[in-house]
C-alpha cells in the first residue's frame, strides 16, 4: 500500500474539500489530488524525478513539489469540467 502524505488542503467553489496528497514512486516523488474518502480527483498523478542529496537538491525537491501542488490547484479551480474528477 502507498502512504501519502497531505501537503495542502482547499475547497473547490462548490464547498467540496480537497487535499494534495504526495508520495514516493520508484526515485519519483507524484502528488494528486483526493477527496475526503481518498478518492483520487484530479485527472492525472504529477511526479517529478527526487534526487537524494545535498540540501541544494532538497530545496529544489520542495520547489517542485510547490509549484506542482499550485498546478493542480489552479487547474481545478479553473477548468473542473477537464481536471476535476469527483
Amino acid at each position: 500500500m502507498v502512504h501519502r502524505v497531505t501537503h495542502k488542503s482547499f475547497a473547490m467553489a462548490d464547498g467540496t474539500q480537497v487535499d494534495i496528497k504526495y508520495w514516493s514512486e520508484g526515485g519519483k516523488m507524484c502528488l494528486a489530488a483526493f477527496d475526503a474518502k481518498g478518492k483520487q480527483v484530479s485527472a492525472g498523478a504529477y511526479c517529478f524525478e527526487a534526487d537524494d542529496g545535498d540540501s541544494f537538491l532538497a530545496q529544489m525537491n520542495q520547489t517542485a513539489m510547490e509549484a506542482l501542488a499550485s498546478t493542480i490547484e489552479h487547474d481545478l479551480k479553473t477548468n473542473p469540467d477537464i481536471h476535476y474528477r469527483p
